[in-house]
């Protein structure tokens, strides 16, 4: 699924340029 993997890499970016998105990301 090419539209899952853009999203995954959008959520991935947006990580690494908020620390905070990485404490988001593991409550996920």
């Amino acid at each position: 699924n090419k539209f899952v993997f853009s999203i995954l890499i959008a959520i991935e970016h947006k990580r690494k340029k908020r620390p905070e998105g990485r404490h988001e990301d593991a409550v996920q």
